[in-house]
């Protein structure tokens, strides 16, 4: 009896050793590419798609050097899957999706599968992605926007971890192209815009769920942990956080926020306390406020879960060690002001003629703290009590700087 189960042991050592043996030297899967059916209509909005863009390509595409979507190392997500670039999608036809069909366009963002039939994971799926949103990103990606203009960057070369292998033979899996078409949600139904606004577009669930590992794709609810919080994600730093409960549970969730409180943390990343919310939560500044609204009614009925999540891995800010100009652009970057003005301040929300319409130093820290005052109903949000009295100094010079920077490059394109 001992022999058999000896052997027995045996047998099972050398298949584990054969199994992680293919795990690690075997080429990831290829899929096969299988005609799509796609046509962009004449009214798709490129404006919207860049909109859409935006809110679902720019966190990972952006690339603040090269302020396009040329693609990057991606820092945010654990190391423990590997390490990972994002492609550039620019219209350049050699390093880009120039010379990509609409089809393959279209294909890529539904199912992750490229015209050569190798998966671009990390990045998701959105198979559910209504009709007329997919049109318009695809539409974005054939204009003319500065964005997705030409740019010869070629994109780093992922390296998938030996726990990234294992998940991409035996985990992942790439869903097809839906068959039937997907119409948009009723706008007269908050919970079920809000539904597809977090699950569908968003993939809000990815990361406010229980891990990566226990997420189930095809159907979301059955995800382990969902919005419950406690995945591990990477901070700006490095440093270890866990994603937030996002149910109505009222003591770890989000169930005594009021909806007011969830649209300025969803679209400006200010928690109720006045806390910065933390990379990487985006700050979807592009969202309606009747978006973040749908959203809001939506989570409501997503049943609570109570979660205590472990305490994050905190790295102290350094700023106040450098001198003026670099704490101004740490400060800057701290508070995630490129989400919407970008790196050079010329972005979506264009604050290089700042110093020119407010004038002194004391106007601009004023608009920052609160632009209310100055412009009601403007989309940016109040500072006041956010950002800390002796950082604002440095922050105003940085802008000035930017303004100035901005008008010295456009005088030498006109000459």
């Amino acid at each position: 009896m001992r022999k058999v189960v000896a052997a027995i042991g045996v047998v099972l050592v050398l298949v584990l050793v054969a199994l992680a043996a293919y795990i690690q030297w075997a080429p990831l899967p290829r899929y096969q590419v299988s005609a799509v059916a796609f046509e962009r209509g004449r009214r798709d909005s490129a404006a919207e798609g860049r909109r859409l863009a935006m809110l679902m390509c720019e966190a990972c595409h952006f690339n603040p050097t090269t302020r396009r979507f040329s693609g990057k190392l991606l820092t945010d997500l654990p190391p423990v899957f590997g390490t990972f670039h994002s492609p550039n999608i620019t219209r350049d036809p050699v390093y880009g999706v120039g010379r990509w069909s609409d089809s393959d366009l279209a294909r890529v963002i539904r199912t992750g599968i490229a015209p050569d039939g190798h998966s671009v994971s990390p990045m998701p799926t959105f198979e559910r992605l209504s009709d007329d949103d997919l049109r318009a990103l695809v539409a974005f990606l054939r204009s003319d926007d500065p964005l997705v203009a030409p740019h010869a960057a070629v994109s780093g070369r992922s390296r998938a971890s030996f726990v990234g292998k294992a998940l991409a033979h035996f985990v992942i899996t790439r869903p097809p192209y839906p068959a039937a078409p997907i119409a948009a949600p009723a706008r007269d139904s908050q919970v079920v815009l809000g539904r597809y606004l977090a699950v569908d577009r968003l993939h809000c669930y990815e990361c406010h769920s229980a891990g990566f590992v226990g997420l189930d794709y095809n159907t979301p609810e059955r995800s382990s942990g969902f919005f419950g919080g406690g995945t591990a994600l990477v901070g700006s730093r490095g440093e270890t956080l866990y994603s937030r409960n996002i149910t109505p549970d009222p003591a770890s969730g989000i169930g005594r926020w009021t909806e007011a409180e969830f649209v300025r943390a969803v679209r400006f990343g200010l928690a109720p306390n006045r806390r910065l919310l933390r990379h990487p939560m985006p700050m979807y500044a592009g969202l309606t406020d009747a978006e973040a609204c749908a959203i809001f009614a939506y989570l409501r009925t997503v049943p609570p879960i109570r979660h205590t999540l472990p305490a994050s891995i905190d790295t102290p800010f350094a700023a106040q060690r450098l001198d003026s100009l670099a704490r101004g652009t740490a400060i800057y970057e701290r508070y995630r002001c490129s989400q919407c003005h970008g790196m050079s301040g010329a972005a979506q929300h264009d604050l290089t003629r700042a110093e020119s319409h407010l004038g002194s130093a004391a106007a601009i820290e004023a608009w920052i703290r609160q632009p209310s005052r100055f412009k009601p109903g403007v989309a940016m949000p109040a500072w006041e009590g956010v950002i800390q009295p002796d950082e604002y100094p440095a922050l105003v010079e940085y802008v000035r700087r930017l303004g100035r920077q901005a008008a010295a490059a456009s005088e030498a394109a006109s000459n």
